[in-house]
């Protein structure tokens, strides 16, 4: 993808069923305030990858769900991406791998493999489940005491740069906090 970036969009239901295909092969890219939920690859071990954001990618208040890559070890973001209050969930088999994590600030993930290296990871939420009220049927609201709720950054300029409302169109800071995701 080149020449724009994704702001207040939704990227579901996507499948690869074989070849080297990026379902969001985004590089040097920003996604703000994206759902991107159910992408997978469904191919053979050598084949491509369901979701993977590529070299440079910011992400900045997206929830990424679901995205799986059927025959490996797989995350849905390599090491040069840039991840602020963003949330990882139910992605397969792993939300982060540690080798190859993003660079994260504020964000929230459930499932990791390995260990993250120094410096990647500031004030984020290791192994929470973010509480949805409904992931089963798309419903990614959360719930009551989710860790996700009033934990984002306080960035006065990522603060400004997301809008006055969230994708389901409520203010996108209550209680002085943005919410991760």
């Amino acid at each position: 993808m080149s020449g724009y970036n994704l702001i207040d969009c939704v990227v579901s239901n996507n499948v690869q069923t074989s070849g080297n295909i990026h379902v969001l092969g985004i590089s040097g890219k920003v996604l703000r305030n994206c759902l991107l939920a159910d992408n997978r690859n469904t191919g053979a071990a050598n084949g491509g990858y369901a979701g993977t954001l590529g070299e440079g990618a910011r992400l900045e208040n997206c929830t990424v769900i679901g995205f799986w890559r059927q025959y490996s070890n797989y995350s849905p973001v390599n090491g040069n991406c840039v991840c602020v209050n963003t949330l990882f969930y139910g992605n397969g088999p792993y939300d982060i791998i540690g080798n190859a994590a993003p660079t994260m600030t504020n964000c929230l993930w459930k499932t990791q493999s390995g260990t993250l290296a120094a410096g990647k990871a500031t004030d984020c939420q290791e192994k929470k489940d973010p509480r949805f009220l409904d992931a089963a049927n798309a419903n990614y609201t959360f719930g009551v005491r989710s860790p996700a709720c009033d934990a984002g950054s306080t960035n006065e300029a990522v603060v400004a740069s997301l809008g006055p409302v969230d994708l389901n169109g409520d203010p996108r800071v209550m209680f002085e906090r943005v919410d991760i995701g």
